[in-house]
C-alpha cells in the first residue's frame, strides 16, 4: 500500500501528505503476458495491446528479457509504439528479465532501447487506462518531442502513469519540448499520484523546454521521488525538469538530485501547490515551491561525472542524508533501501555505495 504521511521526522510536522493507491499507480492482476527478446518482438507486443489488436481490452505486462533493442527495420524505421485509445484496461512494461522472464534478475542499465539518432525510442498513448514502465534505458532518441520516452503527448489522460527504475539519457528533440522524457497522466483525486518517476537518471538529454523530462498532472499529483536529472539542456527552459500541473494539483519533489543542467536544473511553470522536500538542486526558475523541508543546494560528490558515474562518493553530503523516506523500496540499481527506506536513505537515484569509489564515508 502507498498511502501513508511524510513526515518530518525532526520536528513531526506534516507539510504534505501524498496518498495514493496501489492499484491506482499500477496495472492490475494482468490477463496477459508477454515475453520478448528481440526488437520484432517487442514492436508485435506493443502493436497487440493496441487499438485494433487481439489484446487491447486486457490488462496485460510486457516483459522484456535484457539486452539491445534497436529501432529500425523491426518498427518501420519508428519509434516502439503502442497506441490504445478507447481501452480501460492497464499496461505494464518491464525489462531486466532473464532468458524466458522467469524472473527479472537485471538492473534497468541491462535493457537498453535504442534509437540510433534516427528515430524517437518508445511512444505511448493509452488515455483511458493506466501505465507503468519501469527497469529500461532509452537512448539515442532523435525526433520532435519526448524522444526517450513519450506518455500521452496530446493527449487528455483520465488515469495515472507509473515510471520507475529507467535511465533516459543522450536523447534530442528538434521540436516543442522534452528531449529525454514527457509524460502526463491524471488521478481521480487532488492528493492521489497522477505522473510518478521514482528511482530513475535523466542524463545528457535535449529540446526546446523540459530538455531532460516534462512531467504533467492534469489532476493529481505529478511526483519526482529519488532521482537524478543531470547534465540536460533546453533552447527555451526546464534544463534539467519542467514540472506543471493543473488547477489544484501539485508538483511534488523528493530526494531529487537536479545539478549541472545548463541554466536550469528545475522550472515550475504552474504557479502555487509546488511543495519540494529533501532535495539538491543548484538553480531552480520558474514559480517557487510553495513548501519545502531539508532542501539544499551543494556539490552532490559525484564519482565520475565525466563518465557517466551518478553514484554518490564516499564523502558526498547527500550520502544517507535525507531524513524522509523513499518513495519505493530499492535504489536504480535495484539495491534495497535500509528498512524499506524509513532509515535516512540517499539524494538523488543511487542508494548507500559504500566502498564504490573506494572510500568509506
Amino acid at each position: 500500500m502507498l498511502a501513508y504521511s511524510h513526515r518530518r521526522r525532526a520536528h513531526g510536522a506534516c507539510i504534505f501528505v501524498l496518498a495514493a493507491s496501489a492499484a491506482v499507480l499500477a496495472p492490475c492482476a494482468s490477463a496477459h503476458d508477454f515475453c520478448v527478446a528481440d526488437a520484432a518482438g517487442l514492436q508485435q507486443a506493443l502493436a497487440a495491446v493496441s487499438d485494433g489488436g487481439a489484446f487491447v481490452d486486457e490488462d496485460s505486462t510486457i516483459r522484456v528479457v535484457a539486452g539491445s533493442y534497436a529501432t529500425g527495420a523491426a518498427t518501420g524505421d519508428a519509434p516502439f509504439t503502442s497506441v490504445a485509445m478507447r481501452t480501460t484496461h492497464a499496461l505494464a512494461i518491464e525489462g531486466g528479465y532473464d532468458t524466458g522472464c522467469t524472473q527479472r534478475a537485471f538492473p534497468a542499465a541491462a535493457t537498453v532501447l535504442d534509437g540510433q539518432e534516427a528515430t524517437g525510442v518508445m511512444v505511448l498513448g493509452r488515455p483511458n487506462g493506466a501505465l507503468a514502465v519501469s527497469h529500461l534505458t532509452f537512448t539515442r532518441g532523435n525526433a520532435d518531442v519526448g524522444v526517450g520516452l513519450q506518455v500521452n503527448y496530446d493527449l487528455s489522460p483520465a488515469r495515472p502513469v507509473s515510471i520507475d527504475h529507467v535511465i533516459v539519457r543522450d536523447n534530442h528533440a528538434s521540436g516543442m519540448s522534452a528531449g529525454g522524457l514527457y509524460a502526463v497522466g491524471s488521478a481521480p483525486a487532488a492528493n492521489a499520484v497522477a505522473v510518478l518517476l521514482d528511482a530513475s537518471l535523466i542524463s545528457g538529454n535535449s529540446g526546446r523546454s523540459g530538455g531532460g523530462a516534462y512531467v504533467m498532472a492534469n489532476q493529481g499529483v505529478a511526483a519526482v521521488t529519488f532521482t537524478t536529472i543531470v547534465g540536460n539542456s533546453s533552447t527555451v527552459n526546464g534544463d534539467g525538469l519542467l514540472c506543471a500541473h493543473g488547477p489544484g494539483s501539485t508538483c511534488y519533489l523528493r530526494g531529487v538530485v537536479a545539478w549541472g543542467n545548463d541554466t536550469s536544473s528545475v522550472h515550475f511553470i504552474s504557479y502555487r501547490d509546488n511543495i519540494g522536500v529533501c532535495n539538491d538542486i543548484d538553480l531552480r526558475t520558474g514559480y517557487p515551491f510553495y513548501g519545502e523541508a531539508d532542501n539544499r543546494s551543494v556539490d552532490p560528490g559525484f564519482v565520475g561525472p565525466a563518465n557517466g558515474d551518478y553514484h554518490l562518493r564516499g564523502d558526498s553530503p547527500l550520502l544517507r542524508a535525507c531524513p524522509w523516506p523513499a518513495y519505493g523500496a530499492t535504489d536504480l540499481d535495484d539495491r534495497p533501501y535500509p528498512s524499506s527506506g524509513l532509515a535516512d536513505p540517499s539524494f538523488g537515484a543511487y542508494g548507500d555505495t559504500v566502498f564504490a569509489d573506494g572510500s568509506e564515508p
